[in-house]
């Protein structure tokens, strides 16, 4: 999932749960969110190209219209799930 996305989603959420706060900046998402998914194992914070990381409709993007995939082929930074998270499952 590219972080872009995910901070789209989460200041879509925090404006319809929390209205009178303001979401933390990209910077501070992002540092955070990586902190904690990649904890497990389960997820990797890792830079790739748009195409590798959102290459199946996401019904979430429904929740942030404002949002559009990138479609240039430079890489960036986003999650992934692990191999060995995939494979136990």
């Amino acid at each position: 999932m590219p972080v872009d996305f995910l901070h789209a989603l989460y200041a879509d959420w925090m404006s319809e749960e929390f209205p009178a706060d303001t979401p933390l900046l990209k910077k501070a998402f992002t540092r955070r969110i990586k902190t904690v998914a990649t904890a497990s194992g389960e997820w990797l914070y890792t830079r790739s190209r748009p195409g590798s990381m959102m290459d199946a409709a996401e019904p979430l993007t429904a929740r942030v219209p404002g949002w559009t995939r990138n479609r240039s082929d430079d890489a960036q930074y986003g999650l992934r799930r692990s191999k060995s998270a995939t494979i136990t499952r």
